[in-house]
């Protein structure tokens, strides 16, 4: 739907309006597509459930590891942040973004479970 409006906006804008001797007119136009583009690229970036899971179980395994140690859990979990590319700030507004959404929660903590399950499995074959 958004495609077709800013098709159907650059169409008015480039094919209508170049042949118009009214200048403004023009300008106006290029303004709005300018603007709309702006506004459609610039939105909230959202994260997958899976990537949020995977940040969400390194947190707990972290808290749990370094319990007693503020400083390297804090070196920790900057480190987990930056190595998946979401900010804790992000994370933390995308996990209150769906704060009402059940079946999204359901989702959330099915991929957690199933990191969490790879995860073990990958320690327990490196231990053999």
């Amino acid at each position: 739907m958004f495609i077709s409006v800013i098709s159907g906006l650059f169409q008015r804008i480039f094919y209508l309006t170049i042949n118009v001797s009214n200048k403004t007119t023009f300008i106006f136009h290029t303004c709005l597509l300018i603007l709309l583009i702006t506004a459609a690229c610039g939105g909230k970036k959202h994260y997958d459930d899976k990537l949020l899971a995977k940040v969400y179980v390194e947190n707990l395994i972290a808290r749990e590891k370094y319990l007693g140690s503020k400083d390297s859990l804090d070196l920790v979990l900057n480190n987990i942040f930056k190595e998946s590319g979401i900010s804790q700030q992000e994370y933390e507004n995308e996990l209150k973004s769906f704060a009402d959404e059940y079946d999204r929660w359901k989702q959330f903590f099915r991929e957690a479970e199933s990191y969490l399950t790879e995860r073990q499995e990958s320690m327990s074959s490196h231990n053999k």
